[in-house]
This record gives structure tokens, C-alpha cells and sequence, in this order.
């Protein structure tokens, strides 16, 4: 096993810091394949590099450090995608009125046919 990995294992904080500094690029770059946006992308990431740095101790090395953090990756799209499918589209009745305080146009509208 590498020995960044090993010494982030046990606890040296910047070891840990090299690694997921190593490691982002190629997790934002698997992201955005994945995802398709850049927003979807750095969410993905963060979720990745939190995933790696709090389960670094289960990394047991039977592949390598690199198939594993892809995997967190993989999953950290899925579980994105799952979530954005089971968000409801915003309703137009929701969307905000304008903030100038003038009326919009759709009560222009109905207070003219009322008058």
C-alpha cells in the first residue's frame, strides 16, 4: 500500500490533505463524465472526498486506492441522480412575485378583466 495512504490511515491529518488533494482532480473529472454539469460535478466530489476521508480505515487495499475511490465516486453520481429524479418540478404558481412591488402582469391582466 502507498505510504500516504498509510500514514493518513493512522491519523496524520496532512497526509490526508496530500491525498484528497491528489485525488480530486480525477474525482471531479470522473464527476463531470458522469454527471454532465459542473454543479452535479463539485457536489459529487465533496460527497467523494468526505466518503474517502471518514472511510479511509475500511480501505483494505484488496484492490487498488483508485478503483475504490472511483467506486465511492459511482455512487456518489447514483445517489445524485436518485435525488434530482425525486425532486417535483417547481410549479409556476410557486415562483416568487416581482420584487419591485409593481403588479405583474398576470394581476394587470385579471384586474382588467374585473373592471
Amino acid at each position: 500500500m502507498d505510504p500516504l495512504v498509510d500514514r493518513a490511515r493512522a491519523g496524520d491529518r496532512v497526509a490526508l490533505e496530500l491525498l484528497l488533494s491528489r485525488l480530486a482532480p480525477a474525482i471531479h473529472r470522473f464527476g463531470m463524465r458522469m454527471c454532465k454539469n459542473a454543479e452535479d460535478a463539485d457536489d459529487v466530489l465533496q460527497d467523494t472526498l468526505l466518503n474517502v476521508a471518514t472511510h479511509l480505515d475500511g480501505f483494505e487495499g484488496r484492490s487498488s486506492l483508485t478503483s475504490w475511490v472511483f467506486a465511492l465516486t459511482r455512487s456518489a453520481c447514483a445517489r445524485r441522480r436518485r435525488g434530482l429524479k425525486n425532486q417535483p418540478p417547481v410549479a409556476d404558481d410557486t415562483a416568487p412575485e416581482a420584487v419591485s412591488g409593481a403588479p405583474s402582469p398576470e394581476s394587470q391582466a385579471e384586474q382588467a378583466e374585473l373592471t
